[in-house]
């Protein structure tokens, strides 16, 4: 006995309803988790690129330093025109010890900047939070 092929038009409208309302559910799930992605990576690039940014500065600043006659003004004016053309207008600067005309030359001279991870994105998504990026450049004065 052979049983005859069912069409849509058998069976009632909950077997073969229209798959619009599944794309949709998966596009609300997948949507959102993407989007998450993508400006999650690019926080995250951001918060890498200040980092960098942050550790060329103090290299540049203890170049600075250590130079015969540097003083700790020329020093921040280094560190402050390399930051804020790179877009990082919300960091400090440390020299330790204390940079002097006196300084003996040998000195190991600590040049630290400091800044909050989110200096280049205000309107971060919170993926870095409240963190604050620390890099140090040591050198011996000459």
């Amino acid at each position: 006995m052979r049983f005859p092929l069912s069409t849509c038009a058998d069976r009632p409208l909950r077997c073969c309803g229209s798959r619009q309302g599944v794309a949709a559910v998966e596009a609300a799930i997948a949507l959102p988790l993407l989007i998450l992605l993508v400006f999650g990576a690019l926080e995250i690039a951001n918060g890498i690129f200040l980092t960098q940014t942050l550790a060329v500065a103090a290299y540049e600043g203890a170049r600075e330093a250590v130079r015969p006659g540097g003083t700790p003004e020329q020093v921040q004016q280094r560190i402050e025109d390399l930051l804020v053309s790179r877009g990082v207008h919300n960091f400090t600067v440390s020299i330790v010890p204390e940079l002097t005309a006196s300084t003996p030359s040998g000195t190991p001279i600590t040049v630290e900047v400091r800044a909050p991870m989110n200096a280049l994105a205000p309107q971060s998504i919170g993926i870095i939070g409240d963190r604050v990026s620390i890099r140090r450049a040591c050198m011996a004065k000459h």
